[in-house]
């Protein structure tokens, strides 16, 4: 069993299709942030299958960390004894 945490873009961006007329261009479209919406995912698994996963809170300045807190409470809900286990985590960085 194994834990991983990933920053993930959370950007809902929709396109429309539109007709344009004979002679006449696109319309003007807004360019997209330069620093993009990122949520934290925690993610657990093992070699069979996705155990649990959760979207954390947002949380500005600064953004949300992985501490004893969360990860306890997160091994709790997939009913894992975190004093008993063996299990490793690993953290990714940005993406």
């Amino acid at each position: 069993m194994a834990e991983d945490e990933s920053w993930t873009l959370h950007e809902n961006i929709t396109y429309t299709a539109f007709w344009i007329a004979r002679g006449s261009g696109p319309p003007t479209v807004v360019k997209p942030d330069l620093h993009p919406h990122k949520i934290l995912l925690c993610y657990w698994w093992n070699s069979e299958r996705m155990l649990y996963s959760k979207l954390l809170p947002r949380s500005r300045p600064p953004p949300t960390l992985i501490n004893s807190k969360i990860w306890s409470k997160s091994a709790e809900k997939i009913g894992l004894d975190v004093r008993m286990s063996t299990c490793f985590t690993s953290t990714l960085g940005l993406i």
